[in-house]
């Protein structure tokens, strides 16, 4: 990434959906996409209804560590202001 940010966020799941970026952080995010080594995919079930309401899901997608190095997540990194 190219642009002047002070933070980069590593997003795998709904902060990828437009919408809950409009939710969070009042705009469309840039981004650009990456991917992060030695984890894996898991799930927690939601109980908020707030953060049901804003992704459409009761059930969201998590980063656990792998015991396998070869484990890789696909996403996107949003430069953040």
């Amino acid at each position: 990434m190219t642009d002047t940010c002070s933070e980069r966020l590593f997003s795998y799941g709904t902060l990828r959906d437009e919408a809950v970026q409009r939710a969070n952080f009042g705009r469309t995010l840039k981004g650009t996409p990456d991917t992060v080594t030695g984890y894996k995919l898991s799930s927690v079930q939601i109980t908020d209804l707030e953060v049901i309401a804003e992704s459409g899901l009761g059930v969201h997608r998590i980063l656990v560590p792998s015991d396998d190095p070869a484990n890789t997540v696909e996403g996107v990194v949003f430069a953040i202001t």
